[in-house]
C-alpha cells in the first residue's frame, strides 16, 4: 500500500506542535491524530519525511536515510498503526547504518509507547 504523503510545510508544523512525540536511536517520531470530522475523508496514513544535513550528512545520505525510512513506514504502518494519523519520520545519522529488522522494533516501540498501534484484542482469529 502506498502512503500518502504530508508535503506542505505547515502541515509538518502542525504534526511537530499539537502532536506526540517520541526520540528512537535512529529517528524522531511525531504522531497526530486526525479531527473525527476528517477522518473517513483522507487516507489511512499521512507520512512525513525529514532529514536534515545536521543530523544526517550530504544529499547521499540524507536520501537513503528517506528512502529507509519510507520503507519502514509502508511495512510497519500499514499492518500495526491505527488508522486517521498524520505522522513525521525525522531521521538521525543512525538511520544509515542500524540494521533494518532494528528499526522496525524502534519504530514499533514508538507506536506501542505514544498508544498508536491497532487493538488486536477485538480481531478474531479462526
Amino acid at each position: 500500500m502506498k502512503l500518502s504523503t504530508l508535503k506542505v510545510h505547515a502541515d509538518f508544523q502542525r504534526v511537530s506542535a499539537q502532536g506526540r512525540r517520541w526520540s528512537g536511536a535512529a529517528f524522531i517520531l511525531y504522531a497526530r491524530a486526525w479531527p473525527p470530522e476528517t477522518a473517513c475523508l483522507t487516507p489511512p496514513w499521512r507520512l512525513g519525511l525529514t532529514a536534515s544535513r545536521k543530523m544526517v550528512g550530504g544529499a547521499v545520505a540524507r536520501n537513503r536515510a528517506r528512502r529507509r525510512l519510507r520503507a519502514l513506514a509502508t511495512d510497519i504502518l500499514t499492518g500495526e498503526a491505527r488508522e486517521g494519523l498524520d505522522i513525521v519520520l525525522i531521521a538521525r545519522e543512525a538511520a544509515l547504518s542500524r540494521p533494518f529488522e532494528l528499526l522496525g522494533q524502534d519504530l514499533r516501540q514508538g507506536l506501542r509507547r505514544l498508544d498508536l498501534l491497532r487493538d488486536t484484542s477485538k480481531v478474531r482469529v479462526p
